[in-house]
């Protein structure tokens, strides 16, 4: 989520939508990372370590995380990200709460 977020941060602003477009992927991303721990919150024992609980909701959603990670670590591959590759990494993220 952090090298997402700094990604985000090092697109270009050149003009007005450039810098809207920035604005609305970050807001996309905390929306993503509130929905997901809301997911891990909701679907787990609250007696539980928190740790413990996000590698239960994990082992849930295995299928599922494995195709996240595999895009992500390919659009991390990616030296110079530019917008449409970041959109694809928060539809990624908004497809694990789904």
């Amino acid at each position: 989520m952090d090298r997402t977020l700094l990604r985000i941060t090092a697109l270009p602003r050149g003009d007005r939508w450039s810098a809207l477009a920035r604005q609305a992927l970050r807001s996309d991303l905390y929306q993503a990372i509130a929905s997901l721990t809301s997911a891990v919150i909701e679907s787990t024992d609250a007696s539980t370590p928190s740790a413990k609980r996000i590698e239960r909701w994990e082992e849930a959603k295995a299928e599922g995380v494995a195709r996240a990670r595999a895009t992500l670590d390919e659009i991390n591959a990616v030296e110079d990200p530019y917008l449409a590759t970041l959109s694809v990494a928060l539809r990624v993220l908004r497809n694990l709460i789904s």
